[in-house]
């Protein structure tokens, strides 16, 4: 529906009462490490709407605002539906277009990433025929400001600013039939090009290994070891904290909650846990 989009605007009945699928296609140029996304919206060949010219115009306005764009693409992807336009900045709308812009990137990240883990979990089978063999890759955009705090530093400029990437891949392995999955793998860290001296940080590699041991013959009670690394940022310099430990964790799958078809929920509780800072 367009009624959150055009509000109370004078439009056609025809824009009105559109209902159906709108297309948010996203353009990636540059390199891979300082990618520039860009997004429009478009509508399926034949639509009554894609004539209207009033709501193209309209349209073509939205598209132009950087924020706004990533501000509507971010409802689509998440929520399945628009957002009203308008207050993507200042502090009285409360909200952040830093934080619109690093939920639309990722969601749209996490929806690429399946279909790649899933063509190359299907391939890893043909080639090794062993069906617990898995691939999982992931990226995500974020500010390295989450890794300092707000101490009130000089930082806290660029506090909202998504100038650092995290490539993660993954390798999964089930062993003694399928009751014990090892997981090894890793986060690529690096910087997208910020002036920082702090945020202009060397590529960071964050390897991590866990192990769960299926307890239940349902499959539902797990324990897990597991050894990761994460980035860490003191003062100028760059390093890496390191966590190893022990939890239980229990997972239930549902056939309706919160309106949904079926969720999964996972209740995840420590048993032990260390960390080092290198």
């Amino acid at each position: 529906s367009l009624t959150e989009l055009i509000g109370n605007n004078s439009f056609s009945g025809t824009v009105k009462g559109y209902r159906g699928d709108v297309y948010v296609i996203a353009s990636l140029r540059n390199e891979l490490s300082k990618p520039e996304i860009t997004f429009r919206l478009d509508f399926p060949q034949g639509s009554p709407i894609k004539s209207d010219n009033e709501f193209a115009q309209f349209l073509a306005k939205i598209q132009r605002d950087e924020n706004e764009m990533l501000k509507q693409v971010s409802f689509l992807i998440v929520f399945g539906s628009f957002a009203p336009p308008g207050q993507t900045t200042g502090t009285s709308s409360g909200i952040n277009p830093y934080s619109i812009s690093s939920i639309g990137i990722n969601s749209l990240s996490q929806l690429l990433t399946k279909e790649v883990n899933k063509a190359v979990s299907d391939l890893l089978y043909k080639v090794t025929k062993d069906k617990s063999l898995r691939f999982d890759v992931g990226a995500t955009v974020y500010s390295s400001s989450s890794l300092i705090g707000t101490d009130g530093s000089a930082l806290q400029a660029n506090s909202n600013r998504l100038d650092r990437s995290r490539v993660s891949a993954k390798l999964g392995k089930a062993f003694y039939n399928n009751n014990v999955i090892v997981s090894f793998g890793g986060d690529l860290d690096f910087n997208l090009g910020s002036s920082s001296s702090v945020q202009a940080g060397n590529i960071q590699w964050l390897p991590d290994i866990t192990i769960e041991f299926v307890l239940t013959t349902d499959r539902k009670l797990r324990a897990v070891i597991f050894s990761k690394n994460s980035l860490d940022i003191s003062g100028s310099n760059f390093g890496r904290r390191n966590r190893q430990g022990a939890s239980i964790s229990y997972r239930q799958d549902f056939e309706k909650l919160f309106g949904t078809k079926k969720e999964r929920v996972k209740v995840q509780a420590p048993v032990a846990d260390s960390t080092n800072k290198q």
